[in-house]
């Protein structure tokens, strides 16, 4: 027999004083008028009647007020929710994981608004099946993790934290999640906290939910089980199988895990969405000046079926509320599409791209996207010598987007050179042949090179022919390639969310990558599979014709404008909800005001203030890049030097995230050499009294109205 008590302890000492009142109403003496009678018939009942109502006399047995303290006892009883589990032993550690991510705004489950409202639910019956002994923790995750609630045996507060909760825009990324989840657990060495290295910091950073109360501070951490005290023995002790269990609520919208681990932890999964799922969603949006044609603007947008069935609609352009141009969309099961709007020549232009169709998720079926106004960018080339770069780099449309300055490999190994990279002076760096010890703080682009993280590449092979380029990126844009020789190179093997420009007959030879920085921020990498020139026994020469093709300017050009953020041709960059955002603007602005869109996150609601727009002033550091954290709204952001001004730059906020599109659920998760299959395994139903002790209370309570009313007869 367990007990889940419902008031909290001023509630209970109220409650408490009502059968004492009750008792004292019996003990009270009744206030009596004098009244003349014709007979003394009834002076002896009156003297009884008076004796029991005194306090003088102890009291009488009273058949009404039994009835009325067995009411009060029911009714007290009923509250402290008694009942019994099916099994008994020592009490269970529970991880409860919910995914927050953007799939889980869909709307395709019965029973519920979105999916995040079932996993809810579903997590609250977990909570409600809990024993007394039991504890147990609440995480949500998206792109980094949350704690809302470490762990306790207080119901009330997992399910206060647990209606905290909210969806958000983002992405999913569980790897943090299961670091977290693994330390809470004790299933990591000694010398991690939460499972997370010191200083990490875990839900630190994320902006719903009103923070975490006591995250990260060991002290707030229980005991891992098993676990040997290293510090106090001099010894390295092996973590011991945890007692806790992990259940993750989630639809599985991430792809294979390689670099986690759950340890031993026994694990649950419980997929949330159904198969059926609808979903048209836009993956990309951007608009360019015409290279050609300046006067000309091109918006383009590529939009994706992911579900079963075949979907029509249409597609609206509007620059603030009026319809500029409009598209019919259809798009086969499994099918994309792409579009195109020709305008005219705009500056400073908003647009948004609609879809009129209504399917399971609506977090893209809006796509945004700006024309920014014109500012200078500065870029730096690292190469041993590469004449064909530094002439597609020298011509008149280059030259007037900004400073463009060339060193030598050696310039790598100079403290001038890490402060520029550290503190983010450049807009893009372009390794050629090279590459840092450091990621820097700008965007890159890599030739004949790679990344010193996170990227790979396969044997050296050739001569490699083009048979796919992905036409709608920005810097592919107005490229032909298909006529593209190329002595040797080697296929790329990229970070996940990377995106292939173009694949030849060895694989992936040019890929974007989007990372995060070390203060947060959000760049691109550019890599490519090979040398434009090769150093060999005879001397330099060219490994590849693209130099001396028409689209080689082209492609330099558009390298400029996309990644160096040249957006005088090009649209304003765009980044994923939470991203940290950095705000290119002149290095000599020391602070600036961020015009936050109106618009309402996934949950309907905004967790970041009203839904009207915002302002924020945002201020760099000595020397350092100015970043922009609150990016969890979608929609267009304004960088201004005053209230009122003309915007200095533009950004925008999209989801463009295929995982989080694709609604179907997975039916298992990969996390390193570990498959986690959907559990079969049953929330333990707890078996509850207070509602039979509830009907006990109303049956004494009509004994007791039919008791006093025979009485009374």
């Amino acid at each position: 027999m367990s007990f889940l008590p419902v008031l909290s302890a001023w509630q209970w000492a109220l409650l408490a004083a009502v059968p004492v009142g009750v008792v004292l109403l019996y003990f009270l003496k009744l206030r009596r008028q004098p009244l003349r009678v014709p007979s003394t018939f009834l002076w002896h009942r009156a003297i009884e009647d008076s004796r029991v109502n005194s306090l003088l006399q102890r009291l009488r047995r009273n058949l009404m007020l039994f009835l009325q303290l067995l009411f009060l006892a029911l009714a007290m009883l009923a509250l402290l929710r008694p009942g019994w589990q099916g099994e008994s032993g020592g009490g269970r550690r529970l991880i409860l994981m919910l995914d927050a991510s953007a799939s889980m705004a869909a709307t395709d489950v019965a029973g519920a608004a979105t999916r995040f409202e079932l996993a809810k639910q579903r997590i609250h019956d977990q909570i409600d099946a809990m024993r007394g002994n039991d504890v147990a923790t609440l995480i949500t995750f998206s792109d980094r993790p949350e704690i809302l609630q470490e762990f306790t045996a207080d119901h009330r507060r997992l399910r206060d934290a647990l209606d905290r909760a909210r969806v958000t825009h983002r992405t999913t990324d569980l790897r943090e999640a299961i670091r977290g989840a693994a330390g809470l657990a004790g299933v990591l060495p000694a010398g991690t906290v939460g499972g997370l290295a010191p200083g990490d910091g875990v839900g630190g950073e994320s902006s719903g939910g009103g923070g975490t109360e006591g995250a990260g501070d060991a002290s707030q951490l229980p005991a891992s089980t098993g676990a040997a005290d290293a510090g106090a023995t001099g010894e390295t002790a092996e973590p011991e199988v945890a007692t806790a269990e992990l259940w993750i609520y989630s639809d599985g919208g991430f792809g294979p895990l390689e670099e986690a681990s759950f340890g031993k932890l026994p694990t649950h999964y419980v997929p949330i969405g159904t198969q059926s799922a609808s979903n048209l969603g836009i993956v990309a949006f951007s608009a360019e000046r015409n290279v050609e044609r300046p006067e000309q603007v091109e918006a383009f947008a590529r939009i994706v079926n992911f579900g079963n069935q075949p979907i029509q609609g249409t597609a609206s352009l509007t620059i603030g509320d009026e319809l500029i141009d409009a598209a019919a969309v259809d798009v086969e099961a499994g099918g994309e599409t792409g579009l195109s709007f020709d305008l005219e020549s705009l500056e400073n232009a908003e647009l948004q791209l609609t879809l009129d169709i209504e399917d399971d998720l609506s977090a893209d079926n809006t796509a945004y996207t700006a024309l920014a106004p014109l500012r200078d960018i500065s870029v730096l080339l690292i190469t041993p010598g590469n004449r064909a770069l530094q002439i597609a780099l020298e011509t008149d449309q280059a030259a007037e987007l900004g400073r463009i300055e060339t060193k030598p490999p050696s310039y790598l190994e100079s403290d001038e050179y890490r402060s520029r990279a550290a503190t983010g002076r450049e807009d893009l760096i372009i390794y050629d042949r090279c590459a840092p010890a450091v990621m820097p703080a700008a965007n890159t682009f890599f030739i004949g090179s790679l990344p010193p993280e996170h990227w790979d590449a396969g044997e050296m092979s050739g001569p490699l022919l083009p048979i796919d380029i992905d036409r709608t990126h920005p810097i592919m844009r107005f490229l032909d390639l298909f006529s593209l020789k190329i002595v040797e190179g080697r296929p790329l093997q990229a970070p996940p969310r990377s995106l292939a420009l173009l694949t030849t007959t060895a694989g992936e030879v040019l890929a974007i990558a989007p990372r995060v920085g070390s203060e947060g921020a959000g760049y691109q990498d550019l890599v490519m599979g090979f040398e434009i020139i090769s150093e060999t026994e005879e001397g330099a020469a060219f490994n590849t014709d693209w130099p001396v093709q028409r689209s080689w300017p082209v492609f330099v050009y558009n390298l400029l404008r996309h990644l160096g953020g040249a957006v005088d041709a090009t649209s304003a960059p765009s980044y994923q909800p939470g991203t940290v955002a950095p705000l290119r603007i002149d290095n000599q602005i020391r602070e600036v005001r961020v015009r936050v869109p109106a618009s309402l996150d996934a949950g309907g609601t905004n967790a970041t203030g009203p839904a009207g727009p915002l302002t924020r002033s945002v201020s760099r550091d000595a020397g350092g890049p100015l970043l922009f954290p609150e990016t969890e709204r979608l929609g267009v952001y304004r960088v201004l030097a005053a209230e009122g001004a003309q915007p200095l730059s533009l950004f925008t906020i999209n989801l463009f995230d295929p995982r989080e599109s694709d609604l179907r659920p997975a039916a298992s998760i990969r996390v390193g050499e570990r498959e986690i299959v959907q559990s079969d395994a049953q929330i333990r139903g707890r078996s509850e009294l207070w509602r039979w002790l509830l009907m006990a209370a109303l049956g004494m309570l009509a004994v007791e109205w039919l008791v006093f009313n025979r009485r009374m007869g």
